[in-house]
């Protein structure tokens, strides 16, 4: 009887330890953004702001949308040229993954909300060139 009871004792609290564990990803750092809010509210620089999305996620580091590479229809890699895309909606809705819109990035996610959200403050506010 006192084996049954220790067995049974055992695979309980082996039960209960694996029910606490998390493996996805998102629930995981979900909590980082309760720390370190996407700020919005101040000045949306295009170099201090936009300029690190855009060389980090699109392109204006070698790769797919830098001027003067084969593969790019769509070069961003200066404010000239992704301010076209943002006048057309092209930059957002791709951003967005909306339909009509070749998602981007391409072959990956979308970028994080903080991203999205700047780009967006920044395209509300006219897209200063600063």
């Amino acid at each position: 009887m006192k084996k049954q009871f220790f067995l049974i004792l055992m695979i309980g609290s082996l039960v209960s330890l694996q029910s606490c564990f998390y493996d996805n990803l998102d629930e995981l750092h979900a909590a980082d953004d309760l720390f370190a809010p996407c700020d919005t509210s101040g000045v949306i620089s295009y170099s201090a702001d936009i300029v690190p999305i855009m060389v980090n996620t699109c392109g204006s580091n070698n790769s797919c949308h830098k001027s003067g590479t084969s593969d790019s229809d769509l070069p961003l890699d200066n404010i000239q040229n992704i301010q076209d895309y943002v006048f057309d909606g092209t930059l957002m809705g791709s951003i967005l993954h909306e339909a009509g819109y070749e998602p981007m990035p391409k072959d990956g996610g979308k970028l994080n909300d903080c991203s999205i959200q700047k780009i967006q403050a920044w395209i509300n506010r006219g897209t200063p060139n600063n």
